[in-house]
């Protein structure tokens, strides 16, 4: 079967929504960047298919992309094969190269030995091993290293990944910087959503949590819509372009979230972040099944520190309570770190916890000075996800004062062992369906307090309970389920 390659502009005939958006940016549109294929190739040390190369002439390169049907014209098309919880796509199929082709694709990166329909003469064919690592390795350097850019923090851990992470974008943006995120819960420049390609993008449909809100006595706070992110860590390429585009776009820091899988496959190998954070090491079923036992399943996720080169630029950030700690200490090398914990004599440690089933107030001693920090989050494990975002802060030489009023500013990180209000949003005395409404208001009392989180083992579910007896709570009520993902999860958690 022959492939046809298709105009140049032929991506350019419709616009996405993503495009629609860009019209409305409130920040700077990215230059346009270009560059000899064979070029990126050298500069890749890819030097053999560099010298094959030569006989295609010329091909200049407008970008990368795994994504046959978001290709635009210029781009080299890399056949990543696309995993989701019911299905793998094969990137290499006839469909997705001649979608690829048909939207201007200029050349193609392919498995070693996996068999391939023909392609039109102009379109090179650059064979590898792993498509992923090459695709991660050429991202870096024609996106020119965006992680070394910026102030850019990844946290790393079996749990309190995506809380750390939100924290951190708290301190950072009351620090003034123009933080970009990447992690379990969204993509995101600011308060605007960022598709895995890089592109600002608003959600068509009207987001159902619209309207609802977290409560706490002190405050009420506009329950932020969420959507479906397919990976906590895309893949080197995807993760590439991301902070690529953020940085262009005016960011001067970046958060991601780093899990286990994608450190240990190779994701984050070019990411060369300012701080790295190791927040702990648990017995994750899933990560343990894929890793074989734990001190792999640590191994893997300690390469993301051994990463780190720089000792003039880079620092870690670590826990001194968790048992993981001498390990973690050891991977930092020749790399400065904090350290930060509530039972040991750690550099950022909690002198003082009060713990309620609505706030936790926290005195947090650091090398530069004390801090007191009133957060809504609840939760021993919070006051540790507290203390890694303080210690964040102190490496980046942000003043106690706003290290404190970015994590107080985070009221609420959804699913994280969130209170959600228990009042319903009730017509008014007099109003059309007032009686109605009335009935189905459930009898609690004002401070019965529901909470959602999303542990997704039997570990995380444990840890929550306990988290809300310490708290306080008397009586626990539990519904628990899963998302038809992992139903092996909900017979362990009973």
């Amino acid at each position: 079967m022959a492939l046809e390659a298709g105009p140049s502009n032929a991506a350019a005939e419709g616009e996405s929504d993503a495009d629609e958006f860009e019209d409305e940016s409130p920040f700077p549109e990215p230059d346009f960047k270009s560059m000899l294929l064979t070029d990126l190739l050298g500069l890749a040390a890819e030097f053999d298919a560099a010298a094959a190369l030569e006989e295609y002439g010329d091909i200049l390169v407008n970008g990368i992309s795994d994504n046959a049907e978001h290709i635009m014209p210029g781009d080299i098309y890399c056949c990543i094969n696309q995993i989701s919880a019911i299905d793998v796509v094969d990137a290499h199929d006839a469909y997705y190269l001649q979608q690829a082709l048909l939207n201007g694709a200029v050349a193609v990166i392919a498995e070693v030995d996996m068999e391939m329909p023909e392609l039109p003469d102009h379109i090179p064919v650059i064979y590898a091993d792993d498509v992923e690592e090459l695709a991660s390795r050429l991202a870096a350097v024609f996106y020119d290293k965006p992680g070394a850019g910026m102030n850019l923090v990844a946290v790393s851990g079996t749990s309190g990944k995506t809380t750390v992470s939100w924290l951190i974008r708290g301190v950072l943006e009351q620090a003034g910087q123009l933080t970009g995120m990447v992690g379990s819960i969204e993509h995101a420049l600011a308060e605007h959503l960022v598709t895995p390609e890089g592109d600002l993008w608003e959600p068509d449909d009207i987001d159902p949590a619209e309207g609802r809100e977290c409560s706490s006595p002190f405050a009420l706070v506009p329950y932020k819509g969420r959507y479906s992110v397919e990976e906590t860590t895309p893949n080197g390429l995807r993760l590439q372009r991301s902070l690529a585009s953020m940085r262009d776009r005016g960011a001067t820091a970046a958060v991601v979230e780093c899990d286990a899988s994608s450190i240990a496959g190779g994701s984050t190998d070019w990411l060369e972040p300012s701080i790295a954070v190791f927040t702990n090491c648990g017995d994750d079923p899933g990560d343990l099944e894929v890793f074989g036992d734990k001190q792999e399943y640590m191994d893997g996720m300690l390469e993301l520190i051994r990463s780190l080169k720089d000792a003039d630029r880079q620092r870690a950030v670590i826990n001194a309570d968790d048992e993981s700690y001498k390990a973690a200490e050891a991977a930092c090398g020749s790399i400065p770190f904090l350290t930060y914990g509530i039972n040991t004599d750690a550099d950022v440690r909690a002198e003082s916890v009060e713990l309620t089933l609505w706030q936790t107030t926290i005195i947090v001693k650091t090398p530069v000075g004390r801090l007191e920090i009133i957060s809504n989050l609840v939760g021993r494990h919070n006051v540790y996800n507290i203390l890694a975002a303080v210690a964040v802060g102190v490496l980046l030489n942000v003043p106690l004062a706003d290290i404190g009023a970015g994590v107080e500013s985070v009221q609420v990180v959804p699913g994280r062992c969130e209170v959600v209000n228990n009042v319903l949003d009730l017509p008014l005395d007099g109003e059309e369906g007032e009686e109605e409404a009335q009935q189905q208001q459930p009898k609690l009392p004002h401070d019965f307090p529901v909470v959602v989180d999303a542990a997704d083992t039997p570990q995380r579910l444990a840890t929550v309970l306990e988290t809300l007896r310490e708290a306080g709570a008397e009586r626990v009520f539990t519904v628990f389920g899963c998302d038809g993902q992992v139903r092996w999860c909900s017979g362990l958690c009973a």
